[in-house]
């Protein structure tokens, strides 16, 4: 079974993909209001002009863990189908080094809505003044076409996980969903009501149940 490195940039939720619009508004960092909370985690919206989707923040904690150990997990593409909302598939495509890989993902859409794909560029970056691991990533466009898919035309995500101490982790999620075509209000409110927190309700389950096979990382540091 092939196992897949795809540093929690995949689709949080089921069209988690995303327009450059997100940097132009996380750069002021302003407007945000508390749509959700369900356990601790907190999920923020913001209006996207022009649009009828919405741009999204999470904040939540990992206790008792290690940035290796929710590595642990996500880089492990056996695990998606059981944390990983409305995700059919992955496979890593290409590795380059230890923090740059190539990915491929499969959402399923709700019929009449075709399923969506996408390629995606992953880079992770570790600030040791911060102790901050950014996980960013970015849609390839340069895969051919698959049939009974459409391609999602654009992605960019950015994962921020703080440590606050040995075991505490903090996590701020960004992103602004472009999942090509027309896209129905009622989808767009099912996506932020249901998608993030399912999908970090259970990532937060498994981490804790400590299932991945933990591997050091030595540009982390330890952690």
């Amino acid at each position: 079974m092939k196992t897949t490195y795809s540093f929690l940039y995949a689709p949080l939720f089921l069209f988690g993909f995303y327009s450059m619009t997100l940097f132009v508004s996380l750069a002021t960092n302003s407007n945000w209001q508390l749509h959700n909370e369900v356990e601790g985690i907190k999920v923020y919206t913001k209006e996207i002009e022009d649009s009828n989707l919405k741009e999204l923040k999470i904040e939540m904690w990992f206790h008792d863990t290690s940035l290796s150990e929710i590595l642990a997990i996500i880089n492990d593409g056996t695990t998606y189908k059981d944390w990983l909302y409305k995700c059919m598939y992955a496979e890593n495509i290409e590795t380059m080094g230890k923090k740059e890989k190539i990915d491929y993902f499969q959402l399923d859409f709700p019929w009449p809505l075709s399923n969506r794909d996408i390629y995606s560029h992953s880079i992770m970056q570790y600030d040791t003044v911060k102790k901050m691991l950014l996980v960013q990533s970015d849609a390839v466009l340069d895969f051919p076409v698959k049939d009974d898919f459409v391609r999602v035309p654009s992605a960019a995500t950015r994962w921020h996980f703080y440590i606050k101490n040995d075991r505490d982790i903090f996590l701020d999620y960004y992103t602004a969903p472009n999942p090509g075509g027309s896209i129905p209000d009622w989808m767009v409110n099912l996506v932020i009501d249901k998608g993030p927190t399912k999908s970090m309700l259970k990532l937060r389950e498994l981490v804790g149940q400590k299932k991945g096979v933990v591997q050091p990382i030595d540009w982390l540091n330890g952690h």
